[in-house]
């Protein structure tokens, strides 16, 4: 079971109550989606570092970047490392096309689209 059928199951019957969790539904659907993400990061990042060639430093950063918009509260702060994190992504897979590579830097960018998601969940939220 996802977290987000988890969450919708065990929501208050109460109406006023599941009003205020309707919100989290989308949080924790893009929250379960980023940690099946970090499946792949593990995976690429295996192959990155068992390979011959020299890791891209952008790589590294991405990752970095990501871990810091996952420890952010304020949606402004996450889209901000999120944008460094796509950046980063996006260099590193310019300066090296590996499988390894190009495996980690794809879960890195899908990572980021889910934890715009969460952003925008809490910015709604908040309303």
């Amino acid at each position: 079971m996802t977290l987000a059928r988890e969450v919708a199951r065990r929501a208050p019957r109460r109406r006023g109550a599941r009003r205020r969790l309707d919100p989290l539904v989308p949080l924790a659907a893009a929250l379960d989606a980023a940690v099946a993400d970090s499946r792949a990061v593990a995976t690429g990042a295996m192959r990155v570092l068992s390979s011959e060639r020299a890791a891209p430093s952008d790589a590294a950063r991405a990752l970095f970047a990501l871990a810091e918009a996952l420890r952010a509260r304020e949606p402004v702060d996450v889209r901000e490392a999120v944008a460094r994190a796509r950046e980063s992504a996006r260099a590193a897979r310019a300066a090296d096309d590996s499988l390894g590579v190009a495996v980690l830097t794809h879960a890195a960018l899908s990572i980021a689209d889910q934890l715009e998601r969460v952003a925008a969940a809490r910015e709604q939220q908040r309303r």
